[in-house]
């Protein structure tokens, strides 16, 4: 009401809410007997992230470029954060194994300067470790190859590698196209002999050079043999339209060191090639179940006399027009197990000499697809056959 104060009301400010209207005085709270106590509730512990620390690495030391690197491929600012669109231009050729990119890099201002990447995403790479653990060994051997190889003329010349937080990449030097894409630029799907001839040669001179090293490709097939024009002089390509053409075999991904793979505790070896162009003693495998392959089976398999099949693979495809076992139409290729079972125990259809080649490289693929591997010559035998020489 007006006029009354605080302390006309008794209702102090120190005895607030301790006495009641009557002046006793008010019993402090007790607890129920009956009242249960409440848990303490924690906070929740933090949950241990289960992808691959960001600091993983692929490559020991970045960057690593090889001696016949161009000088502007070792520009740090082509590289930093990623391939500068201000330096380069990049265009997509195509996608490669284990999700990667393949790019072709064009400098803006040197004529004639460009080069062909190979990039795989980090990001990708550690959200799976086991495909991380794949790729390393990729890349890995696709780099310990190539510093052994180069400088070949027959083998794709590798410039270096780069890793950084988002990609990790392989630089090679360009080249004019695969094999298929010679026969499209021409509206063909076969070869000459002589055409064939300059190009098997290439291939032969190069997995000798890689033999006698110590290392098998494990994936020679046209995809992977490159064109690189040389002029009227050069070696590849001796015949009608393949002057001038020197053959390169590249994509060394797949490749390994034998004697590595045989010690005990060394690289792990995994299934790799193409199912047409794969020696019987090989595709056996790939039809097998998994559970039943042994590392002493894949350690037997691994030679260089499965590059020797799948360069007689490579030659009858390219004078036929499709590779020996799988048929002319590969969208009717046959499942993996039948194909394997031709290839183990059937013949070329049609048969080379059927197909009306010469009696020379009918003898030739007959001596590269012996069943046999003991049986098989060698790289280096088969560059002296005489449908690479000419000899009579």
């Amino acid at each position: 009401m007006p006029g009354t104060s605080r302390a006309g009301s008794g209702l102090s400010g120190s005895s607030w809410g301790r006495k009641q209207a009557g002046g006793k005085a008010e019993e402090p709270l007790r607890a129920s007997k009956s009242a249960k106590p409440v848990k303490r509730v924690s906070a929740p512990k933090p949950v241990p992230s289960k992808k691959p620390q960001r600091t993983v690495k692929l490559l020991e030391d970045s960057p690593c470029f090889l001696s016949e690197c161009p000088a502007w491929v070792k520009a740090p600012t082509l590289w930093s954060p990623r391939l500068s669109p201000r330096r380069v231009d990049v265009s997509l050729l195509g996608s490669g194994r284990h999700g990667s990119s393949v790019l072709r890099v064009r400098h803006r201002t040197l004529a004639g300067a460009e080069a062909v990447v190979k990039q795989f995403a980090r990001e990708r790479l550690l959200a799976v470790p086991r495909l991380h653990d794949k790729v390393r060994q990729t890349v890995l051997n696709e780099w310990r190859v190539h510093s052994a190889l180069v400088p070949h003329p027959n083998v794709v010349p590798l410039y270096g590698a780069h890793e950084d937080k988002s990609y990790v990449t392989l630089i090679m030097e360009a080249q004019r196209g695969d094999l298929l894409s010679f026969l499209d630029e021409q509206d063909r799907d076969v070869l000459s002999e002589d055409e064939a001839r300059g190009v098997v040669a290439d291939v032969l001179s190069a997995l000798e050079h890689m033999h006698s090293l110590g290392f098998v490709h494990r994936d020679v097939k046209a995809e992977n043999v490159f064109a690189e024009p040389v002029g009227p002089s050069g070696r590849g390509g001796g015949g009608e339209g393949g002057g001038g053409v020197c053959w390169r075999l590249g994509d060394l991904g797949s490749a390994v060191e034998v004697a590595a793979v045989m010690e005990p505790g060394g690289p792990g070896l995994h299934l790799e090639g193409s199912p047409p162009f794969l020696a019987p003693e090989y595709a056996a495998l790939w039809a097998a179940p998994p559970a039943s392959r042994t590392t002493q089976q894949l350690q037997r398999a691994t030679s260089p006399k499965q590059d020797v099949w799948a360069v007689g693979a490579l030659l009858y495809d390219a004078l036929v027009g499709h590779a020996p076992f799988s048929g002319p139409d590969p969208a009717t290729e046959p499942p993996l197990p039948q194909l394997a079972a031709a290839i183990v125990g059937g013949e070329p259809c049609p048969s080379p000499a059927a197909a009306g080649l010469s009696p020379a490289a009918v003898d030739f693929i007959a001596a590269a697809l012996r069943k046999d591997p003991s049986q098989r010559p060698s790289a280096a035998q088969l560059l002296g056959h005489p449908w690479i020489t000419g000899a009579t």
